[in-house]
């Protein structure tokens, strides 16, 4: 998977019905960045794009528990992980052949211990794709 980006420069005019120039392009110059993911993964049965991806986990800051949502955006299993910053995992929350789905997290790790307070990573991954997402944990 890689990550490309456009860079797009946008500059108005006064054009009148036919065409033709009839004012000064404005001084105004915007720009923006267009950020996609370019994927060399084939589309096959069983692995077509879907609805949009998203993960997101609130509350956050976690004082106790959170709610996390997700989609995949692909016909593809799930697996949702908590991460510490070293990116080791801590917790499986989700391992499923359903691409969307919500799930709690009580804030513990795989062995039922209270995590530290600190910086956490979600991380989504179905088929080749991966999303991550970042939640404090405060106590």
């Amino acid at each position: 998977m890689a990550v490309s980006s456009i860079h797009w420069i946008i500059a108005s005019a006064y054009v009148d019905a036919d065409g033709s120039t009839v004012g000064e392009p404005d001084s105004g110059v915007a720009t923006f960045d267009l950020e996609f993911v370019i994927t060399t993964d084939p589309i096959g049965v069983g692995d077509m794009f879907t609805a949009d991806q998203y993960l997101t986990a609130g509350p956050n800051p976690i004082q106790g528990s959170t709610q996390i949502a997700y989609a995949s955006g692909r016909l593809a299993p799930v697996t949702l992980d908590v991460l510490d910053v070293r990116g080791r995992r801590i917790r499986e929350l989700v391992t499923s052949a359903a691409n969307a789905g919500q799930v709690i997290w009580d804030g513990r790790d795989d062995q039922g211990q209270l995590v530290p307070q600190g910086l956490y990573v979600l991380r989504m991954r179905s088929g080749k794709d991966l999303l991550l997402r970042k939640v404090s944990v405060v106590r």
